[in-house]
């Protein structure tokens, strides 16, 4: 597939069908995805009672590309997006994620942002 080809496509792909906040909120393309998720594990998965608690994170190696990029050294893979996760430790299913925002998340955005079109 073609450079340009490709980015024909990933101009088309979107994660969410809200519209943008009035406020600055550089995660709301990823929150809907995200809170679906989890929605849908918790109505749907019932894990084993052994349930192991961490830190996950998606790579991104590009810093101006992604909304709060860490950097965690301790990490085999230390940069890009940190998540707080839960899984099923008999099936390892994810079964929940938290986005980690840090210093990224504005004062103006809700604890619980809204997962409904406007």
């Amino acid at each position: 597939m073609s450079g340009t080809r490709f980015e024909e496509i990933l101009s088309a792909l979107s994660f969410t069908n809200l519209k943008r906040s009035s406020y600055k909120d550089r995660f709301w393309e990823v929150q809907q995805m995200v809170k679906a998720w989890n929605n849908h594990t918790k109505e749907n998965f019932y894990p084993s009672w052994v349930s192991c608690l961490g830190e996950s994170m998606s790579i991104w190696l590009t810093k101006s590309m992604c909304p709060g990029w860490v950097f965690c050294p301790q990490k085999p893979n230390p940069h890009g997006n940190e998540y707080h996760s839960i899984c099923c430790g008999k099936s390892r299913i994810l079964y929940a994620a938290e986005m980690v925002e840090g210093k990224d998340r504005q004062k103006e955005c809700p604890v619980d942002p809204p997962t409904t079109e406007h």
